[in-house]
């Protein structure tokens, strides 16, 4: 498995704010039988890539320079991995397995009746209460002679006819797990304007659903009830006894959830592996249905696109949002605006790099869905001399782990700052910054020494210099020795280049009965960020490799 700590100090806080997080990830990779490693769920230090639809022809939105095909865009920002593609094109996959990138082949709740030909949409789909077929409400300008309507969970015409035979030819093609996009289906289209499912396979069931739960009204038995005959007699939607409506509004969600358990079962046999599946969970929602896959994807809301907030969705519980075991992609923050000017791109970079530093994953920001009422296209294809560092940045260093993780030295809410960040030129006198971000990656410790591996991002870049302040705890007689090791990107490069790494060795001695050391400013470890000459310059961020020495 794989195993790393988090730690998140905000440096604004009178309190320091330190978060332990312990995540074995079971899923890194399996072996397939052909002996070829497959990656699954995402990992520190992948670079996350979708191309929704594959792109064989250069491709952007009108700022896109230069504009790129799905391969080349997918090299240039240094991607470990392509998900969430809507593709049937086994020699794409096969290609793209060869050049180390695994796909994750994506599904959604209305696939077509056929693997390949035109699509049609007729097989056992979700249907109102007079019969029609129905799809998400925002899904019916898509075709007005062929609407892509929402197969039924409960009807096996679709599920084993339709869709498991879908996913798993997609498996088979080479994908490495399988992406779900609107995952609660019945679930999703109970809740819809004169919403469904009332096929007959959902009113047997529903039937027997509400008769074990004593929910039928009275009068009513198992044998000869039918819940969309006795709405209408009652004169449709809406109608009859409110317990009844609740209960069948459960009774969808369950069969979306039971849906969802059967097709990974499916998989996960027919496949002799644990399949790794995703589903768009909007980025916030962990409910029983999207708790069945092995991580989320989803797109972030502009509003969500705070360090508290990213913290919220990123980790694990009990603190975080994410449920044990389970992993958060998110999108680029969305933003109702075009062109995309400075801020939103700065935003981007920062939510990035702190987003991989909370064990979370960025999409890259192309080929994503933008819905600004002013753009001449609905999705964003960016440039990679605005983005290119960050990610290639996360994929050298977003790995850096150490060893194994003990109780770290703080606790949440209490103790002295880990470390403090200063903005008045690195003289150790000015106050803890708010803006500043770190998080621990690692920790490590021995008989004779305590290691940290340390991320850290300042949320309010650009402005001048800054400096890194780091106190020592206290440990009576002993001689300390700190080293400091950085990485970073230099600030004006348009490519990714690593600064020289900072290395300092400093010998301080504590006396018996000392308590707590003063922060203690050592002038030849103190890190700079110079601001660039352009406002849109690159927002300084450093993983920190700090050993603590004694004899």
């Amino acid at each position: 498995s794989n195993s790393f700590c988090t730690l998140l100090v905000c440096c604004g806080q009178r309190s320091i704010m330190v978060l332990l997080n312990l995540r074995c990830v079971s899923l890194a990779f399996v072996i397939a039988a052909a002996g070829v490693v497959v990656a699954t769920v995402p990992t520190p230090g992948d670079v996350c890539f979708t191309s929704r639809s594959v792109h064989s022809a250069p491709v952007g939105d009108p700022n896109t320079v230069p504009k790129l095909t799905t391969d080349e865009a997918a090299a240039a920002f240094h991607a470990t991995r392509l998900d969430w593609v809507y593709t049937t094109d086994a020699a794409f996959v096969a290609n793209a397995s060869a050049n180390g990138l695994p796909v994750t082949a994506a599904i959604n709740a209305n696939v077509p009746d056929k693997l390949t030909g035109p699509a049609t949409y007729k097989i056992g789909r979700i249907v109102n209460l007079t019969g029609s077929p129905l799809t998400a409400p925002w899904m019916w300008g898509f075709s007005k002679t062929n609407p892509p309507y929402y197969g039924c969970v409960n009807n096996p015409e679709y599920t084993d006819g339709v869709l498991f035979p879908r996913a798993l030819a997609l498996l088979k093609m080479g994908a490495s797990g399988l992406q779900h996009d609107d995952p609660h289906v019945n679930a999703e289209a109970v809740h819809w304007k004169h919403g469904g499912c009332y096929c007959d396979h959902c009113m047997a069931k529903f039937t027997t659903y509400a008769s074990e739960r004593g929910l039928l009204p009275h009068g009513e038995n198992a044998t000869t009830f039918d819940y969309k005959q006795y709405l209408l007699e009652r004169g449709g939607y809406g109608r009859g006894d409110t317990t009844l409506r609740v209960g069948f509004e459960a009774f969808q969600f369950d069969s979306a959830v039971a849906y969802q358990r059967r097709l990974r079962a499916y998989l996960d046999a027919e496949m002799g592996r644990p399949v790794a599946m995703s589903c768009n969970n909007g980025a916030t929602l962990w409910d029983n249905v999207t708790s069945v896959f092995d991580f989320g994807m989803g797109e972030l809301a502009h509003a969500d696109c705070t360090p508290d907030r990213l913290r919220s969705l990123l980790l694990e519980e009990p603190v975080g949002n994410v449920p044990r075991g389970k992993t958060q992609v998110v999108t680029m923050p969305k933003l109702r605006e075009y062109p995309l000017g400075t801020p939103i791109k700065l935003l981007t970079r920062k939510a990035a790099v702190l987003t991989s530093l909370l064990a979370g994953h960025m999409l890259v920001p192309w080929d994503i869905y933008m819905p600004a009422a002013n753009m001449p296209a609905t999705r964003f294809y960016g440039n990679v001399s605005d983005f290119v560092d960050v990610f290639a940045w996360i994929a050298a260093r977003g790995a850096a782990t150490v060893g194994a993780f003990p109780a770290l030295l703080h606790t949440w809410g209490a103790g002295p700052s880990v470390v403090r960040f200063d903005v008045d030129g690195g003289n150790g006198g000015g106050a803890p910054d708010a803006d500043v971000y770190w998080v621990l990656r690692g920790m490590h410790e021995s008989a004779a020494q305590r290691e940290w591996v340390i991320g850290a991002v300042d949320w309010a870049w650009p402005r001048g210099d800054s400096a890194v302040v780091w106190p020592l705890p206290t440990n009576p007689g002993t001689n300390f020795t700190v080293a400091f090791n950085v990485s970073s990107v230099v600030p004006d490069a348009a490519t990714f280049t690593l600064a020289p790494p900072l290395s300092v060795n400093v010998s301080v001695v504590l006396k018996d009965g000392d308590v707590v050391l003063p922060e203690v400013t050592y002038s030849g470890a103190i890190v700079r960020f110079a601001a660039p000459a352009t406002v849109c310059g690159f927002a300084p961020f450093a993983v920190f490799r700090i050993a603590l020495r004694w004899e």
